[in-house]
């Protein structure tokens, strides 16, 4: 009979949770980088929708929640959704370059919940 280990890292998560994590984490990573440079490049305009979406994106990937960062993300993207009229509006308008420069500070942050391993003194 084999037995099943449950390995935790250092906030008590699994290694499957930690390696979901990263997975996701890379994933909201990638589609948000592409997200801004589309609208960098000019290929979206950048809108109130857009403008919802990436600011939804970031938030979630500073909470961790990189699943929802990755589809708020893709949203970024869906040219005929973000076309509709947008009901709402922005108290504070972040311009374009706050956002990019927001999201290059928190990937540019360690990430405290990875264990990367023993370090070396």
């Amino acid at each position: 009979m084999s037995e099943i280990y449950h390995v935790t890292v250092c906030n008590g998560s699994s290694v499957p949770e930690m390696l979901d994590q990263r997975f996701w984490r890379a994933r909201a990573h990638r589609a948000i980088q592409s997200g801004l440079s589309a609208l960098q490049r000019g290929d979206i305009p950048f809108g109130d929708w857009e403008r919802l979406h990436l600011s939804a994106a970031i938030d979630d990937f500073r909470l961790k929640n990189y699943e929802a960062a990755f589809t708020w993300a893709q949203r970024i993207m869906d040219i005929q959704r973000n076309r509709r009229p947008f009901p709402g509006k922005f108290g504070h308008r972040k311009s374009f370059s706050e956002f990019c420069e927001e999201f290059q500070q928190l990937i540019a942050s360690p990430e405290e919940d990875v264990d990367r391993g023993p370090t070396r003194a």
